[in-house]
């Protein structure tokens, strides 16, 4: 984590407009991929707990097999925690933060807003635009980079970062998010 020193805690938000319909575990992997700030916590057994869900806004989500919000916890194996929190009922917008504390400092990375004015008058402070609706508003920069970045690692041979065990690891991860839904059980995660 740089400066901010070795991770203690690590928590991710991410919130959904209502109506937003996932049938797959892919929100999950992705959430698994950001917490991977925690450098030396993939890998070795960390344990794995998804115990808390809510089925309270929409039955569209639950026809898809999925839910609507759910609460995961990861133990690393150097002892880090990190928890994840999914919500389908963000009516502010597509809502994704990140805070790791470490031992000197703490990182985060705020939501993007489509602007950086602020209102602030006698009846409220700090009004903003909301925030990007859909994340490919918010990131098709950074798919873009990411896209530069491969082609380039093809054209000059090195190896792509973040690579094929990065994604895998992640992956690991949210299946056994699924796994501790399903069974209401802690999971051991071998390899991630």
């Amino acid at each position: 984590m740089g400066e901010a020193g070795q991770s203690g805690v690590v928590v991710a938000d991410d919130g959904d407009l209502p109506g937003y319909v996932d049938a797959c575990p892919a929100q999950r992997v992705e959430d698994a991929d950001r917490t991977s700030v925690v450098p030396g916590e993939h890998g070795g057994d960390p344990a794995l707990s998804s115990r808390s869900r809510a089925d309270l806004v929409s039955d569209e989500i639950a026809a898809a097999g999925d839910i609507d919000g759910a609460v995961v916890v990861l133990r690393g194996v150097g002892g880090a925690l990190c928890s994840i929190t999914n919500s389908r009922r963000c009516a502010f917008g597509y809502d994704q933060r990140l805070e790791a504390f470490g031992e000197l400092g703490m990182l985060t990375a705020a939501n993007q807003l489509p602007t950086s004015v602020r209102f602030s008058g006698a009846a409220h402070t700090e009004v903003a635009a909301p925030y990007h609706n859909f994340f490919l508003d918010r990131y098709t920069p950074a798919y873009r980079a990411e896209m530069d970045h491969f082609v380039t690692a093809i054209e000059t041979g090195s190896v792509p970062s973040p690579g094929f065990t990065d994604g895998r690891a992640a992956l690991v991860l949210a299946e056994a998010a699924n796994e501790s839904l399903r069974t209401g059980t802690t999971v051991k995660v071998a390899g991630a």
